[in-house]
């Protein structure tokens, strides 16, 4: 079959209908294929689309034997008539404009030309008939189309019948019911006409009310093609044109349809409903046939629902809501009566919306134990949110409302102004159950919720997954589970949650070992933070609670003991605690749930036995220590720790060196802060102390510092630059510090390329094997797999512990080392060649990776985002990276951080525009990702200006886009930037054409500025410099735009 073109409704844009499974002329051949067709489950064609090329084939059919019989010469006519055998197909002449065939003049025209030169035509017609009437002439298909998966691709097709096609299909009917005459159709005598006739004319005024009322609706514009050809009519605009004066008509004779529908409702007359057999397709012997007898009979009672719901529905856009809610209430009524249904198509949902609306625009009050969910919540809007949170909690099980309409919600409790903060947070947390139920990885927003909330907003939380999970399916709960995971895996211990959970029903839904998963935590946690219940077995600790008074008396011991700091007030409190109130060490642990101590010293500090109050203040001074270096008070910090070493040098040599170490991280969180050193030290003690600390691992000694300590000692000796020490570092089996070795000897050869390459494939291995990965199902104790899984890692750092190791370097090199191989890695498994990422020392690393299948890509992309925004932070104005952290949002897609990052480039490159952009900054491949960015956000005109900024200008770029007519950027205030002759000579052409007059002066204002006849040298350059101060201007003003959204931006934050 041809590919035939077919236009939405709302005018959208053409688009052709391949229909490779049967050709249209095959139906005309062979009358009963099209009967099989159509019985098939999934036809392709599907009827919408057979209607449409039938018509449109009648149409072409048509137009050539219009064209035959005036380019016929007399000697092939008979009796003053063209003859039309198959050698006198004339085709029209080329650039030649034929005279516009639409489907208002193709019954006029089809009379003054004989009937048996008109066969297939009518063939056609009949055939789009006989389609019709398989849908049984159900408008809601006409009007929204038939979705059908294609066989092969499975993408989704919709296809609608164009308001000129369902036109000419009406009186096509019309005409075969009524005969010759069809004046009488808009004021017949229904009692007069036949039960065929009589549904042919209300079916036409029912298409009349409902096409009134669809066009009021708004609708996607006309896309024009790249180019129109002169002369030629675009077959897009040409449609629209005609379904926009199809509609002006039907408006004016709406009145009258109307009234026909309104006799409809008051008599009482039978209607009968052609069927596909009530048609005979005509062929070469026989003449077109019609038998009425064979149509289906309609009951009068779903004639007076349809009408009435077609009626409400034309009457509540004219605003006559009282009328319109008489008739919904008279269709609803009706519905809910009929059991079978023949003929009528109601959209039951959009009825009830319809009742709900009018009810409360005329403040009907409805029976409360018959209203829907909507109108609860409607109610419960109008009398200020009352009851509306069981509401949500009860759509959360039977999922009637929509979730735009729920976020709408949330919004208006936002701006109810003061006192309705409780309320909206727990709007937000049914919102949030309800979107993890479909699906959405909604973490974050609770998170933030539960770090501000108290214990109600906790249990609210758990009430409502609970309720959620007595409704919800398998999947739904599925989703609902890992919800869970996830939050008492990222929620703080302080929230509550997990003790929340586990003491509620929400535990009946996991098993055993999930359970013991979620009680005990991440056993990797570097801090000690374990129930502490498990390591007394006598009980000593179980009549202690496990909280305390959130408040407390400065003047009391307890109070003296959380905000004092000094390390003699400090034992004196101790002491008292412990000998006069008998206090015992858990009683300490369990006092402030912000004292962590390393799991190192904890288990060592737990080892003294037998020391009285040592113990307990020991713990007290560590905790505290950690607690200064938190908040960055290094110098308590460092006291703290002295006193700590001084107490426990007697007691554990094991101890005291590792509160020597702490006192040593604080001097390097000092150092990474502010570039500052302790009293009394200097940065070669600080190197030299550093080396101590790991030569403890290079020499393979029983008591090794904590990883923590590693951590910040190696990344300490990567920032300083201390290659030739980091470089002897073999053979430790140490994550950090071979790491930190793999850099120094990378750092070590370059910038020369040729010697870097063996060290940086080394470094370039190690990264590959940190993000391999092999993934490991859990499995419950009955066999089956759990939601919760891990990721078994083979890599010389664990992932997190590298994506740490990274935030703590503060080297440039290095910086630009990790991001070069990252970009690349990135690139690779990207494998488009369009975006490519540009970043430093690319030729370093290779350009394959032998098993890309093992690498986990999401922790990949997402140690790259981390690199690039700590990497920013450090420095933010280098501009290499800002380019390649344009180029990483351009290959996701994100096209507004794109545009802003690359003018972030230009102004740091000018020094904010103080001297032009150099051309080794933006070259034609930045122009041209601005200007796709640009075309994505729908700034053409920006594309268009763009264009210029070109080697070689892109005329085709340019054109295509100045054709959009929905634009979101300043228009022809750009007009002042172009200054290339032919696109102001286009803008102004296409802006009379389109009758823009005030668009065209501020082009030729544009164009009347330039000097356009450039006849000698001087003027040349003059022409030259004036295009690179405009270019200036055209980023300058790019950039003023992005600063305005960061201001806006930043105002509503």
């Amino acid at each position: 079959m041809t590919e035939s073109q077919v236009v939405s409704r709302g005018g959208g844009s053409l688009g052709p209908i391949a229909l490779p499974a049967v050709m249209w002329y095959e139906f005309v051949l062979n009358e009963n294929l099209l009967e099989d067709h159509l019985q098939q489950e999934m036809p392709e064609p599907n009827p919408v689309q057979l209607l449409v090329t039938f018509m449109q084939q009648a149409k072409i059919e048509f137009r050539n034997v219009m064209l035959t019989r005036e380019a016929s010469p007399p000697s092939q006519q008979v009796d003053g008539k063209p003859g039309y055998g198959p050698q006198s197909e004339v085709k029209p002449e080329p650039g030649k404009n034929q005279p516009a065939l639409t489907y208002e003049n193709l019954e006029e025209a089809m009379r003054v030309i004989p009937p048996k030169h008109l066969k297939k035509v009518v063939a056609l017609k009949t055939l789009a008939l006989k389609v019709a009437a398989h849908l049984k002439w159900n408008m809601s298909i006409l009007e929204k189309g038939i979705s059908q998966s294609k066989r092969r691709s499975g993408a989704l097709r919709i296809t609608v019948v164009p308001l000129p096609v369902s036109k000419s299909l009406m009186l096509d009917l019309l005409k075969m019911t009524l005969g010759e005459k069809l004046e009488g159709m808009n004021d017949p005598d229904i009692a007069s006409l036949s039960d065929t006739a009589a549904f042919a004319v209300h079916l036409y005024h029912r298409w009349c009310v409902q096409s009134v009322v669809k066009d009021s609706f708004p609708s996607r514009p006309v896309r024009q093609h790249v180019f129109t050809i002169a002369d030629q009519i675009d077959p897009a605009e040409a449609c629209a044109a005609a379904t926009e004066a199809i509609c002006t008509g039907l408006k004016g004779e709406l009145s009258n349809s109307i009234q026909m529908l309104e006799r409809f409702l008051q008599t009482n007359k039978t209607l009968s409903m052609p069927t596909p057999n009530c048609f005979n397709v005509p062929s070469e012997r026989t003449e077109v046939e019609y038998d009425w007898n064979q149509g289906r009979v309609i009951p009068p009672e779903e004639v007076r629902c349809q009408v009435c719901y077609d009626l409400g529905c034309v009457l509540f856009h004219q605003e006559e809501y009282k009328r319109a809610y008489e008739l919904f209430t008279q269709c609803q009524t009706i519905h809910d009566k009929l059991k079978e249904h023949i003929y009528i198509s109601i959209d039951t949902a959009r009825l009830r919306g319809y009742l709900i609306s009018c009810s409360s625009l005329l403040g009907i009050v409805t029976d409360p134990h018959k209203l829907s969910i909507f109108q609860r919540a409607e109610n419960s809007r109008k009398n200020n949110f009352e009851g509306l949170i069981d509401i949500l909690l009860d759509d959360n099980v039977s999922q009637e409302l929509s979730v735009l309409y729920r976020t709408s919600l949330e919004d208006d409790v936002l701006h109810a102004g003061k006192g309705c903060e409780v309320l909206y947070t727990k709007v937000c947390i049914c919102n949030v159950v309800r979107g993890v139920m479909e699906g959405k990885a909604l973490v974050s927003p609770v998170l933030f919720a539960l770090e501000k909330a108290d214990q109600s907003v906790t249990m609210f939380l758990v009430m409502t997954i609970s309720r959620a999970m007595k409704g919800a399916s398998f999947s739904q709960r599925a989703n609902l589970k890992c919800f869970i995971q996830h939050l008492i895996e990222l929620a703080e211990p302080e929230s509550g949650f997990t003790n929340a959970v586990l003491g509620s029903e929400l535990a009946t839904y996991f098993d055993k070992e999930e359970c013991m998963d979620m009680a005990l935590g991440d056993e990797g946690e570097q801090m000690y933070l374990e129930d502490f219940d498990s390591e007394d077995p006598g009980g000593s600790s179980a009549s202690f609670p496990a909280s305390r008074e959130p408040t407390y008396n400065l003047s009391d011991l307890e109070g003296k003991l959380l905000t004092l700091y000094d390390p003699g007030l400090l034992r004196d409190v101790v002491s008292d605690l412990h000998g006069n109130r008998n206090w015992r060490f858990p009683q300490f642990l369990q006092f402030n749930d912000k004292w962590k101590v390393p799991r190192e010293i904890r288990q060592l500090i737990d080892g003294l036995n037998h020391h009285g109050m040592q113990k307990p203040f020991v713990y007290v001074l560590v905790s505290k220590a950690r607690h200064c270096m938190e908040v960055k008070i290094f110098d308590r910090a460092r006291q703290l720790f002295a006193v700590a070493d001084s107490v426990v040098s007697d007691l554990s040599y094991v101890l005291s060196k590792h509160v020597r170490w702490q006192s040593l991280l604080a001097d390097l969180r000092q150092y990474d802060l502010n570039q500052t050193f302790g009293e009394g030290c200097t940065l070669q003690d600080l190197v030299k102390k550093t080396k101590t600390c790991l030569t403890t691992i290079r020499l393979g000694q029983e008591i090794q510092p904590s990883e923590e300590v590693l951590e910040e000692c190696t990344a300490f000796l990567v920032n300083i630059k201390d290659w030739d020490y980091l470089c002897n570092l073999e053979n430790t089996a140490n994550g950090y510090i071979e790491l930190s070795r793999l850099l120094a000897c990378c750092c070590k050869e370059l910038p020369v390329i040729r010697t870097a390459r063996k060290p940086a494939r080394d470094l370039w291995d190690a990264v590959l094997q940190i993000f391999q990965t092999k993934t490991q199902h859990k499995r419950s104790s009955s066999g089956r797999e759990s939601a919760m899984h891990r990721d078994s890692q083979q890599g010389m750092l664990p992932r997190d512990s590298f994506i740490s190791f990274l935030l703590k370097i503060t080297d440039q090199s290095v910086l630009t080392l990790f991001i070069a191989s990252f970009t690349k890695l990135f690139t690779i498994l990207k494998d488009d060649i369009t975006s490519q990422i540009a970043s430093e020392y690319q030729a370093l690393w290779p350009t394959a990776i032998a098993n890309a299948g093992g690498l986990s890509v999401e922790s990949m992309e997402d140690a790259l985002t981390t690199l690039m925004k700590h990497s920013l932070t450090v420095v933010p104005t280098q501009q290499s990276w800002l380019r390649t952290q344009a180029d990483i949002y351009f290959a996701q897609n994100q096209y507004s951080a794109a545009m802003k990052l690359y003018l972030e480039v230009a102004v740091v490159s000018t020094d904010f525009f103080s001297r032009p952009v150099p051309k080794s900054v933006f070259d034609d491949q930045i122009y041209r990702r601005m200007m796709k960015c640009c075309s994505y956000l729908q700034c053409h005109t920006q594309v268009a200006v763009l264009c210029q900024f070109l080697d070689e200008v892109d005329y085709a770029a340019a054109f295509k886009a100045l054709q959009e007519k929905t634009t979101y950027d300043a228009m022809d205030a750009y007009y002042t930037c172009i200054w290339d002759v032919s696109v102001l000579e286009y803008l102004t052409h296409l802006h009379g054409k389109r009758g823009e007059l005030e668009k065209k002066q501020s082009a030729l204002r544009a164009l009347s500025q330039m000097d356009r006849v450039i006849k000698c040298l001087t003027s040349v350059l003059l022409f030259q410099l004036r295009a690179l101060s405009q270019m200036d201007v055209v980023i300058k003003c790019l950039t003023s735009v992005l600063l305005f959204q960061l201001r806006a931006l930043s105002q509503m934050d």
